[in-house]
């Protein structure tokens, strides 16, 4: 269905819509973030160290 020079400009499209949001994420993330309460999970209990040794010694 595309030509060559469509899919280059369906790709240089998608390229230039995506750095242009990350230039300008300044100003819509803190909106995204605000409609979207993520909870930051707790962090996980202190895993103690165990040490294998060969032999079983």
């Amino acid at each position: 269905m595309f030509g060559c020079l469509g899919r280059i400009g369906c790709g240089l499209f998608l390229i230039i819509l995506g750095a242009a949001g990350w230039a300008t994420k300044d100003r819509w993330w803190p909106e995204v973030r605000r409609r979207l309460p993520i909870e930051v999970p707790a962090r996980p209990p202190e895993a103690t160290r165990v040490t294998v040794t060969v032999g079983g010694a």
